[in-house]
C-alpha cells in the first residue's frame, strides 16, 4: 500500500455527551444525552498488489491518520 496525498474529513459516533439540564417539578433534575460526534481525518491509500479492493473505481482504501497532541 501506498499513502497518497488525498485527504477527507469524516465524523463518527463516539459515545454520548451531556446536551442539556432541565429541572422539574414532577421528575427533579433530568440530564439529556446526545451522541458525541468527532472528526476523524483520513488518508487514502493505494493499493498495487494482486489483492486489490475497488473503491469508487480505484483500488485502494481509506486509513485514519493518527494525530498527536503537543504537550
Amino acid at each position: 500500500m501506498t499513502p497518497t496525498p488525498k485527504l477527507r474529513f469524516v465524523e463518527r459516533a463516539d459515545g454520548f455527551e451531556q446536551h442539556d439540564v432541565k429541572v422539574t417539578d414532577r421528575h427533579g433534575v433530568e440530564v439529556c444525552y446526545r451522541p458525541k460526534k468527532i472528526r476523524i481525518l483520513q488518508q487514502w491509500w493505494e493499493d498495487n498488489s494482486t489483492d486489490i479492493h475497488w473503491v469508487n473505481g480505484n483500488p485502494g482504501e481509506w486509513r485514519d491518520v493518527p494525530l498527536e497532541v503537543e504537550a
